[in-house]
């Protein structure tokens, strides 16, 4: 079995369950939801998915634990998508690449200002 084929689907199918089957009124306030990776052990025991929430209301945290709540059922429905024995265990993980790019964008930003205001 290929690894990299198994964190692809589960990345497909776990994108799919959570924009489009996820009932749970919860999950309205955590805006855009993004799978930006999946991770599993070689014996299928766990899965690390790495999210990022985009115009949530809620902190990245209290969001992670909100999806965390819903990791038996997206299970559940993934046994039934995926053509695999066995469904790893799944632990959301917030990812902040994203927040941490924007962060070092701004620090650019301000570094190019300085700079352009000490050549005047």
């Amino acid at each position: 079995m290929n690894i990299e084929r198994v964190n692809s689907e589960l990345k497909k199918k776990i994108t799919e369950i959570l924009h489009n089957e996820i009932k749970d009124p919860r999950f309205n306030n955590l805006g855009i939801i993004t799978v930006m990776g999946v991770s599993t052990t070689k014996d299928l025991d766990v899965c690390r998915v790495y999210l990022s929430f985009y115009d949530s209301e809620v902190s990245g945290k209290d969001a992670i634990a909100i999806v965390q709540t819903a990791s038996g059922f997206i299970k559940k429905l993934l046994y039934t998508k995926l053509k695999i024995r066995k469904v790893p265990n799944l632990i959301f993980i917030l990812d902040e690449s994203l927040e941490y790019a924007s962060h070092i964008d701004v620090l650019l930003e301000q570094t190019n200002i300085n700079a352009t205001k000490k050549d005047d």
